[in-house]
Order: C-alpha cells, then structure tokens, then sequence
C-alpha cells in the first residue's frame, strides 16, 4: 500500500491537484497547514 509515483504523476498530468492526488490514495486522511514560531504561512522546516 502506498502511493504510486507514476500513478500521481498520471493524475497530476490530467489535471488533479495535490489533496485530491493524495486523498486518492490515503482515503479518510486530510491534509493542514503547519505553523511553527508564528512564521507566516505554511512551514517546512523542522526544528
């Protein structure tokens, strides 16, 4: 189980964005901005 690149890839291409492409293959999942030490926006960074 897991996700298939070449499959996410195939949905990006027709279109399907990133909540669909990954809620396609992890159903019942969603997905949240996470917000570290009052940074504006999503952050990516790990402390």
């Amino acid at each position: 189980m897991g996700l298939s690149q070449w499959g996410a890839k195939g949905m990006a291409e027709a279109g399907y964005g990133h909540r669909e492409i990954l809620g396609h293959y992890f159903p019942g999942t969603f997905l949240s901005d996470l917000l570290l030490g009052g940074l504006p926006g999503p952050a990516l960074a790990l402390r």
